[in-house]
């Protein structure tokens, strides 16, 4: 895969938010509640090395349902496999959204900052809290 370096002009700020679900299975369980206690050690990671970390964790990108609608900063981030890049902003440290979705039907939102963007913040939401996001970034 081909990937732009990213920098302040091309890349911003991610958080990550995830979704409170009931979990079937004691090991899943497990899994999942280990990996939301110890979210916060993804802030300040490189996004790419926090990626790594996220998808290891069982978590898959969410692919933006409306990508064809994506422009400058996260159009390239798409084109360059970030399929869960959401939302970027075209101007000033370029804030970006990016979201991962578990088995157990949480999700995880990722925003960055930075020339060499980081992981700058992580929340976790609910499922209906998701929707909310989600209808107000993709209107659907």
């Amino acid at each position: 895969m081909n990937k732009r370096p990213w920098n302040a002009a091309t890349l911003g700020v991610a958080a990550v938010l995830v979704t409170k679900t009931l979990i079937a299975g004691d090991a899943v369980l497990a899994a999942s509640e280990e990996f939301q206690s110890s979210a916060h050690e993804l802030i300040g990671l490189p996004y790419d090395q926090a990626r790594s970390i996220i998808l290891t964790n069982g978590w898959q990108p969410f692919e933006n349902p409306v990508a064809d609608d994506l422009a400058f900063v996260a159009r390239g981030l798409y084109e360059d496999g970030y399929v869960e890049v959401a939302t970027c902003s075209p101007v000033g440290e370029a804030p970006c959204k990016l979201y991962f979705q578990e088995p157990a039907g949480r999700y995880l939102e990722v925003m960055t900052i930075g020339e060499f963007p980081h992981v700058a913040q992580v929340n976790i939401l609910s499922a209906g809290e998701f929707e909310q996001m989600r209808m107000l970034l993709w209107g659907e």
